[in-house]
Order: C-alpha cells, then sequence, then structure tokens
C-alpha cells in the first residue's frame, strides 16, 4: 500500500513543471508557506539551534585576513555573522538585509560587509518564491552593479537557482567593464554546475 502511494506521488510529481528544475525550491516554498510571516517563522525554525559550521570558520577566517572584504549572500541566516563573533579576533562585519539601506554601505571600507540579498530570516521581507526571487530589489542590484565594476567574484556555496542574481550576473558578463578580475564558480567535488551556471 505505502509503494502504491509512493509510486502515485512520483508519477503525479514527474508531471509537475517545476519539478525538478530551478525554480523547484521557490515553488515549493509559495507553495507550503503562502504568506512571508508563515515563511519566516519556519526558516527561524529550524535555524534555531544552527551553528556555523567549518566552512564558516575558513570563510570568517579569510574576512580577518583581508583577503576579501565583501560578501553577497541569498543566505536569510545569520551564520556568517555569527562565525565572525565566534571564531576571530574582533571581526565585525557591517551586516545588510535592507534595500533601503545598502545604499549607503560603501565597498571601499576596511570593515567587511556582508549584504543579504534576498533579506533576513528576522524581518518578513525575506524572499522565497519565484516571483520575490525574480529580480532584486533596486538598491542591491545597484551594489552588485557598482562591485562588479570593481572586483572579481567568487561564487561559493550558490548554485544559481534564482533568476534575480543569476540574470544581472548574466547581463554583467556580457560588458567589458565588468568582472575584469574574472568570476570563479566553486562546485563540490564530482559536481555537476546547473546548466544556467
Amino acid at each position: 500500500e505505502h509503494s502504491g502511494a509512493r509510486t502515485k506521488y512520483n508519477t503525479w510529481l514527474s508531471k509537475q513543471d517545476w519539478y525538478n528544475t530551478d525554480g523547484e525550491y521557490g515553488h515549493l516554498f509559495g507553495y507550503l508557506y503562502d504568506e512571508a510571516p508563515q515563511r519566516r517563522d519556519y526558516i527561524e525554525s529550524i535555524l534555531d539551534k544552527a551553528i556555523p559550521s567549518w566552512g564558516y570558520l575558513y570563510l570568517a577566517s579569510l574576512l580577518e585576513n583581508q583577503v576579501f572584504n565583501t560578501v553577497f549572500t541569498t543566505n536569510f541566516d545569520d551564520l556568517i555573522n555569527e562565525a565572525c563573533y565566534l571564531y576571530t579576533d574582533g571581526v565585525r562585519p557591517i551586516v545588510c538585509a535592507h534595500d533601503s539601506e545598502v545604499s549607503s554601505v560603501r565597498l571601499t571600507r576596511k570593515r567587511p560587509k556582508i549584504i543579504k540579498l534576498h533579506g533576513d530570516f528576522l524581518f518578513d521581507s525575506i524572499k522565497n518564491t519565484p516571483e520575490e526571487t525574480s529580480r532584486l530589489t533596486e538598491n542591491m542590484e545597484t551594489k552588485l552593479v557598482q562591485f562588479g565594476h570593481e572586483y572579481g567574484l567568487v561564487v561559493i556555496g550558490y548554485g544559481g537557482r534564482d533568476n534575480s542574481v543569476m540574470s544581472l550576473l548574466e547581463k554583467l558578463i556580457t560588458q567589458r567593464d565588468y568582472f575584469k578580475h574574472g568570476i570563479y564558480w566553486c562546485i563540490r567535488k564530482g559536481g555537476e554546475p546547473r546548466t544556467r551556471v
């Protein structure tokens, strides 16, 4: 009986136009939690006991050693910031998660910056659904464009699933004045980049 239900479910799932696509995550999130407060509460509940992993320790160390000083993230959590407090001596980044404040963030400042492109789990303005992640907000987009004009980009832990960041990167790489220092896209050993990447 259980295997029959599983087979029916798999058959239904395979017929969904969003199944196994870049938009799968956003579609399911919007389907399960159609209101922003519900999505925020769900994310907050799963992050309640989250602690920064080894990858965050290394990232915090790179910030501490000034290998770079700006992190753009689509994650909603505070794990990068928390890693800086836990694993470094005095790295206190500027954290920016709101479109209205990102304009005032100066990329040239020595102090590390964490720019949350899709918002912060503590606020209802987080972006999960395909509609919400179709485009970055105006000031976030402007800041990423400004960054691309001056610096190269190392992408770690981002699959390139949402249109907001990917469409902007696709646009910028066709222009000579952007990412002159290159884009390095890291994937797990044995992994394959998504077609769009």
